[in-house]
């Protein structure tokens, strides 16, 4: 009978332990997808600032010529 409870009390941190895994793998892909945009964000916003800076040499050019 101890052998049976010790049983089911290890069946039973188990199962609490793989609930804990999934929210935490749960958790860990919401951060990477949110990760994932935020690169994509930062990717954007480099090339935003090449475009402004592309921007601001022909500007910097046009005034030499002038």
């Amino acid at each position: 009978k101890k052998l049976l409870c010790k049983s089911l009390n290890a069946f039973d941190w188990i199962q609490s332990l793989r609930e804990k895994l999934q929210k935490e793998q749960s958790e860990v892909e919401s951060l990477r997808k949110l990760l994932r945009e935020r690169e994509v964000e930062l990717e954007a916003t480099f090339k935003d600032v090449d475009l402004q800076k592309a921007e601001v040499a022909r500007w910097e050019n046009r005034v030499s010529q002038v």
